[in-house]
This record gives structure tokens, sequence and C-alpha cells, in this order.
């Protein structure tokens, strides 16, 4: 497990093949878990305790396909951003 993530091309990648995807609660990838998009494992997991979690994401269903933002949208929701701060 990565403790360490900026992005997660490869988990967007990965979701919108609409596949399982395990990430690490406390990383920045921590946020697909928190939205349903994914499945979070504590970063001190166990071997065992990953192990299992790996298996059971392998034998589930394939995901709703995951709809990925698109350069325009996050440069509108940053431009938001930015302005609510601002107004503050």
């Amino acid at each position: 497990m990565s403790d360490y993530e900026s992005q997660g091309i490869a988990v967007l990648e990965a979701l919108a093949l609409r596949r399982r995807v395990i990430v690490a609660e406390g990383t920045a990838l921590s946020e697909f878990a928190a939205r349903g998009a994914a499945r979070g494992v504590a970063l001190e997991s166990s071997p065992s305790e990953l192990a299992r979690a790996i298996h059971e994401e392998l034998h589930g269903p394939l995901r709703p396909a995951y709809e990925l933002p698109t350069w325009d949208a996050c440069a509108r929701e940053l431009s938001a951003l930015y302005r609510q701060v601002l107004a503050a």
C-alpha cells in the first residue's frame, strides 16, 4: 500500500474501467473511499487484513462506471473554491 499519493491517475483509470480498487486510508486516495468509489483500508493493516480485503474485492461485482472529471470541470471547481475563499 502506498503511504503517499498526490494524484490518483491509476485509480481513476481503474474506476473508469469499472474495476474494484483498494486505497490506503489517510492518503489523498482516501477521498475515493469516502465517495464510495473505492474500498479504503487502514495504512497499518496487517498482511492478512490486506489479503482479506483484496480477496473480497476480487470476488465482488464490477462497480458502476465512474465518470472521470474533465479539465474544464476541475477548473470550474477550483475557480469556485478560490472565489469562496476570497469572499470569506
